[in-house]
């Protein structure tokens, strides 16, 4: 068994009491954690790629570019964690816990995020590309500069989220709710918006070519003042 090996079974066996630890660096790679207790331990550059930590705590942690590509974090609590630059594509973070979490600079290219809860997180400058938060709360999230083309967000909380920058190009924002969000300079071409909640958002100077408003609630013309529309946007039948 190598030292890596060894190190791994070591860390799994105690992965109840992991709070507060030093494993900055370590090489935990398919490492079975659900369930530990690893609230504000330090796993910066930690590779986790394809672990299970199903239902772990890591409030408070330190995960500051670690490798979480493909990892099982389903219902785990990372409330509060940094995990600015980590790399967490094709992860699973259904039903996952990341109120106030920083993301920034993060990638989470095609990772599910369904259910999950990310009030007022920092996501800005960060990749989703074709990422799913269907059903999830992003309310007062900011997804500034971030890239989100080919995103799901069906049925989502995204009140007061900010948007600003961002490109979001045939993303799936439909029955979505948008009270107060802001598109400012987005780009939206070819967005999906059918049956979002549109109250007060803010679409000034965004691109939204070929943008579908079909059955969108709480339109008004004042919305679309400064944006750029083109004759494949498709507006509700009430600001025709």
């Amino acid at each position: 068994m190598s030292e890596e090996d060894a190190e791994r079974r070591r860390i799994e066996g105690n992965k109840k009491y992991l709070s507060d630890s030093n494993l900055r660096d370590t090489y935990l790679a398919g490492a079975n954690l659900s369930g530990g207790l690893i609230r504000g331990a330090d796993l910066e550059r930690c590779d986790l790629s394809d672990s299970n930590l199903e239902g772990a705590d890591l409030s408070r942690a330190n995960l500051f570019q670690a490798n979480l590509q493909g990892a099982n974090l389903k219902k785990a609590n990372l409330s509060k964690a940094n995990l600015g630059a980590a790399n967490l594509s094709g992860a699973d973070l259904t039903g996952a816990i990341l109120g106030k979490t920083d993301l920034s600079g993060a990638i989470l290219n095609k990772t599910v995020c369904d259910e999950a809860d990310f009030r007022q997180a920092i996501m800005t400058e960060a990749e989703f590309d074709e990422a799913s938060f269907c059903g999830a709360n992003l309310r007062k999230v900011d997804f500034s500069n971030t890239s989100l083309k080919g995103a799901r967000m069906k049925g989502s909380d995204l009140r007061r989220a900010r948007f600003a920058n961002a490109k979001l190009f045939k993303i799936d924002l439909s029955k979505s709710d948008l009270t107060s969000a802001s598109f400012l300079n987005a780009d939206m071409t070819e967005a999906y918006l059918s049956g979002a909640n549109l109250s007060k958002a803010d679409f000034s100077g965004a691109n939204l070519k070929g943008t579908v408003f079909r059955y969108a609630m709480n339109m008004d013309k004042e919305q679309m003042k400064s944006a750029l529309l083109d004759d494949r946007t498709r507006l509700p039948h009430y600001l025709k």
